[in-house]
Order: C-alpha cells, then structure tokens, then sequence
C-alpha cells in the first residue's frame, strides 16, 4: 500500500485521543522541538461501519497501531499511537475514518522527515515542506 496525501482532512486536533509520545535523544538535543500531528485518513466503509476499527484487509489499523516519526537516518524522532477514528462520511454515507494523532517534541533541526502508521509504507517530507504545512502530515489508505 502507498500513502497518497490527502487534501481536505478535517482537522479534530482539539478533539482527537492520541497515544503517548516517547521521547528520544534527539528531541533532548533540540531546544526548539515542535509538535508534529499525522492525520490520517483510511477509506473504508467497512472500517467506518464498524466504529473505525479496522477490518478485512485493514485489519492491522484501529486504535493502538504505532505511529512514528523519524529522520532522513531511520532514527525515531517521536512516537505515538492512533487513538480512537472518527467515521467520516460522503453523501450521507459512511466512507472511511480519521484519526489524529500529535507526537510532541520532535526536533526541528533534521532535513527530512516521514511518517508512518503501522508498518504500511512512509512518507517523507523536507523539514521546509513539512513546516509549511504547518508540521502536519496527511496520510491516506484505501480508494
């Protein structure tokens, strides 16, 4: 599967349930760390219908799958977990689900960051990319 960037995403951060960030030595070594949020969207009707948990070939996300950030070295900058979806819907019908999660902490200084959710695929953005979209990915998987 590839994460396409979704244009659009509803932005829940001031209602989302996300899971712990770890912190790492490379947060401790920069003073200006910034939050980095992950929406991620996944688009399943099967997934929406059944409370944002995951099924069929989905099965693997749904609240407590691993969310991380690392640099352009593999190194983990921040990490998390999906918290509860929230159904998303399309002509009144249920489409897919939205999770959003915000990893504190991550530093500033690296060139290139990715995320990713679960062992489904990164995405990679340059730290000039990923500020200006205000330190937020869009994450993507399904039609």
């Amino acid at each position: 599967m590839v994460f396409l960037p979704t244009p659009g995403a509803r932005d829940v951060s001031a209602d989302d349930d996300t899971g712990a960030s770890a912190t790492t030595a490379a947060q401790a070594a920069d003073p200006d760390a910034h939050s980095v949020t992950v929406n991620f969207v996944l688009n399943d009707a099967e997934t929406a219908a059944s409370s944002c948990v995951g099924e069929g070939g989905f099965g693997d996300i749904g609240p407590g799958t691993p969310v991380t950030i690392k640099n352009g070295s593999g190194e983990i900058l921040g990490a998390g977990s999906l918290g509860v979806g929230s159904p998303q819907f399309t002509g009144g019908r249920a489409s897919g689900c939205l999770w959003v999660t915000t990893l504190s902490g991550v530093p500033t200084n690296e060139a290139f960051y990715s995320a990713e959710v679960g062992r489904r695929g990164a995405v990679t953005e340059s730290r000039a990319d990923l500020q200006a979209a205000g330190w937020k990915f869009e994450l993507s998987l399904g039609n």
